[in-house]
Formats: structure tokens, C-alpha cells, sequence
């Protein structure tokens, strides 16, 4: 009996020692993949910190994708449509297609946080006031002038509509979780 409490302490120690949290890439998470049934964004939603850099299988209806470069799009599930969840396209994927917009799909991929502080908000500021280009003109998307100037517009509200809300949380951070998908399926 003592060498199979033992044994079960052993197993538990390495298995402990294997869930430590750490900020390795999406890569190293998948290739640590463990069996996580498939999830839906209220699943999610209610302790994400636990799937934090995991590989977890996410269903939902998609209730919309980004137009500007379709890379994120927003889950529901069905019991629970006014709650979603972001997924947002790996590199694999490039970008998804707003046709996808009211369709049922299955998405795979690495559970992350975006942790956005003051710190993080002066950086931004910083790179609207400097006229750093927005994500999408990096991305061949939106180059022209009249457009860089809306999406610094759009900047700066974001920006403010966050140092807003972080002022209203009492919090010094807030977190923001998404699915970093490597791949999906449109269910039929």
C-alpha cells in the first residue's frame, strides 16, 4: 500500500511540475498538447485563466469577423449568443473570410492574455503620436493616407475607451483573453 501511495506521488509531483505558467510561444504549447474536451466561449468565459497556454477546441457561431483585415473573429455559443469569445487568426491561417460571419464552426488553437497596463497605454499613445502605422497597414492593408488617418482616429478613441476602462476596473491591469487559432472547420 505505501509504495502505491508513493507511486501516486511521484505521478502527481511530475505532473505539477508540467502545468507550471509560464509565457512560452504558441508552438511549445502545442507540442505539450493534453485532451481538453471541446469548449464553447461561456466555458471560457467563466475562469480563462486555466486554459491560459493551452490547446483547447472551441465551437460557437460565428457572430462576426473583422472587416478591415479579418483577422478576429468572435464566437457565441448557443445557449449563451450575447457572450463571445475572440479568436484570432495564426500565421498559418492569414486571415478569415467575413463569410463566415453566422456560421457554426470549430476552431483549435493556444489560449492567450493580453495584459494591458499603464505602461502599455503610454506605448501606444506614444506610437499614435509618432505616426507609427496601425496593425493593418503593416499587413498590406489600408495604406492609403485618408485611410491611415481614420484608423488613427480610431486609435486614439480605442485608446482613450481603454484608459477608461482601466481607471473604472481600480485594477492597475486589465486582461483580455482569445483563442490564437492554428486551425478551423465550418461545421455543415
Amino acid at each position: 500500500m505505501k509504495r502505491y501511495v508513493f507511486l501516486i506521488l511521484v505521478i502527481f509531483a511530475f505532473a505539477a511540475c508540467g502545468s507550471s505558467e509560464t509565457s512560452e510561444p504558441v508552438d511549445a504549447a502545442i507540442q505539450q498538447e493534453e485532451i481538453i474536451p471541446a469548449l464553447v466561449p461561456a466555458d471560457l468565459l467563466s475562469d480563462p485563466d486555466q486554459y491560459v497556454g493551452r490547446i483547447v477546441t472551441l465551437t460557437g457561431t460565428v457572430q462576426h469577423v473583422c472587416e478591415r483585415t479579418g483577422k478576429r473573429m468572435f464566437l457565441s455559443g448557443a445557449d449563451s449568443p450575447d457572450k463571445t469569445f475572440k479568436v484570432t487568426a495564426g500565421r498559418d491561417i492569414g486571415e478569415f473570410s467575413i463569410d463566415l460571419n453566422g456560421s457554426d464552426v470549430t476552431a483549435k488553437g493556444a489560449i492567450v492574455v493580453q495584459k494591458v497596463n499603464q505602461a502599455y497605454l503610454d506605448n501606444w499613445e506614444a506610437e499614435i503620436e509618432t505616426g507609427a502605422k496601425p496593425e493593418a497597414a503593416h499587413e498590406g492593408h489600408g495604406s492609403g493616407k485618408e485611410e491611415a488617418m481614420t484608423e488613427m482616429e480610431e486609435s486614439r478613441m480605442q485608446l482613450e475607451n481603454m484608459r477608461k476602462a482601466l481607471a473604472k476596473s481600480g485594477k492597475d491591469q486589465l486582461l483580455f483573453y482569445s483563442l490564437e487559432c492554428t486551425e478551423y472547420q465550418v461545421k455543415s
